[in-house]
C-alpha cells in the first residue's frame, strides 16, 4: 500500500478512486468472508454437540499447547477440515452468485447455447441445499467429505464457495489457514456454549450480497488444563 500511495494518479500508479476500492474489496474478501465463515461454523458446531465433541477431541489429543497450533501444525486435523467444508456448503460467505460474462461469439452451459455479454452465474446457496446434489441437504455433516458411506452419492464438487478457475479467489489457501487457527485455538482454551437468546441465530439472518448477521451470543468458559 505504501508504494501505490506513493504513486497515486501518476501515469504508472493508479488513481484514487481505484485506491479505495481496491482497498474495499481487499477488507470485504479478506476478513469479513473469514468471520463469517467461523460465525457459522461455530454456531453449527454448537447446535450439534457430538460434531463440536468429536472436533474438540481430535483438537485436544493433538496438541500439548497453545503454542503448539500454527499454520504448519493445523494441517493434520482432518475433522476440523471436514467441518470447515461443512460450513462452507451450508453457509458460504458469498450465498448469492458470482457472476461472469460469457466471451465473444458465444459458448455453451449446461447443453444450452449463450450469445456473448450475457451474465451468467449459479445461486450458489440453492446449489448447496439442494436434494439433487446432497443427501440431508440441510444438516450439519462433515463426515460426508471424508467418506462416509452413507453420502457417498453426494455432488461435492459442486461445492465451490471460492468460485473456480481464473477468477478462484486468490486468499483461498490463506483463508484456510486462518479459519484453521483460529477455530483450533479457541476450542483447545475455551469450552464454548450456546446462549438461549442466539438458539435460532442462522433463522434471522437476512442477505445482502452478503449475510448480514446479528450478534452470535456464546459463552466462553475457559478450559483447566491438569498438570
Amino acid at each position: 500500500m505504501t508504494y501505490i500511495v506513493r504513486n497515486l494518479d501518476a501515469p504508472h500508479g493508479i488513481t484514487y478512486g481505484e485506491m479505495v476500492m481496491t482497498a474495499a474489496n481487499l477488507l470485504m474478501a479478506g476478513a469479513e468472508t473469514t468471520a463469517t465463515l467461523l460465525a457459522g461454523l461455530t454456531y453449527y458446531l454448537l447446535k450439534n454437540p457430538t460434531k463440536l465433541e468429536k472436533l474438540v477431541a481430535e483438537i485436544r489429543s493433538t496438541f500439548q499447547s497453545d503454542a503448539d497450533i500454527t499454520m504448519t501444525s493445523v494441517r493434520q486435523l482432518k475433522y476440523e477440515l471436514s467441518a470447515i467444508e461443512e460450513a462452507l456448503r451450508l453457509f458460504p460467505p458469498v450465498p448469492t452468485i458470482l457472476p461472469r460474462v460469457t466471451p465473444e461469439n458465444g459458448c455453451m452451459i449446461a447443453g444450452q447455447f449463450v450469445p456473448e455479454g450475457t451474465t451468467v452465474s449459479m445461486n450458489l446457496f440453492a446449489a448447496f441445499h439442494s436434494k439433487t446434489n446432497f443427501r440431508d441437504p440441510d444438516q450439519f455433516v462433515p463426515e460426508r467429505w471424508s467418506g462416509d458411506p452413507m453420502y457417498k452419492s453426494d455432488h461435492l464438487d459442486i461445492v465451490k464457495p471460492f468460485s473456480l478457475g481464473p477468477r478462484n479467489c486468490i486468499g483461498k489457501h490463506l483463508a484456510y489457514a486462518e479459519i484453521m487457527v483460529i477455530l483450533a485455538k479457541l476450542l483447545w482454551n475455551f469450552d464454548l456454549h450456546l446462549c438461549e437468546e442466539s438458539e435460532w441465530w442462522i433463522d434471522r439472518l437476512r442477505v445482502f450480497g452478503f449475510w448480514e448477521k446479528v450478534p452470535l451470543m456464546i459463552r466462553f468458559d475457559p478450559v483447566v488444563i491438569n498438570s
